[in-house]
């Protein structure tokens, strides 16, 4: 599963991304590729919040990896001297199309909807269970 945040990923943002990766785990998907291209800066926050699910998809035997951002996102790794340890994938190479599951908060209402649609179209593809869930 890809999930593109885009904007900013700082203070403000950092926990609406992190319960959206929450939720994708306790779903089960086995592989999250977090795509950074969308997002024009990123505080220790959004640094805090890739190592920490890089530590849990590491200790639960799933895979974590990203997909590189701007110079700016990618310079703020570097200095926090994490790039190294983390999985960068690169199968991504064209520009950030397809579903994306997470936006920052100011996207509409109608572009959550459809990216929710995407996300339980994928879990029922999965046999998963939908009931529960409810677009926020």
């Amino acid at each position: 599963m890809r999930v593109a945040p885009c904007g900013e990923l700082d203070v403000a943002s950092a926990a609406s991304l992190q319960a959206q990766l929450d939720e994708l785990r306790v779903a089960g998907f086995e592989h999250v590729v977090l795509d950074l291209r969308e997002l024009t800066f990123m505080d220790s926050s959004g640094v805090r919040l890739i190592l920490g699910e890089d530590r849990l998809a590491r200790s639960a035997g799933r895979r974590f990896s990203l997909i590189a951002g701007v110079p700016a996102v990618q310079r703020v790794l570097g200095v926090c001297g994490v790039s190294a340890q983390l999985d960068l994938d690169d199968r991504f190479a064209e520009p950030a199309s397809g579903r994306v599951v997470w936006r920052h908060a100011d996207v509409d209402r109608q572009r959550l909807s459809i990216a929710f649609q995407g996300y339980v179209a994928q879990l029922r593809r999965q046999g998963r269970s939908t009931r529960r869930l409810s677009p926020r």
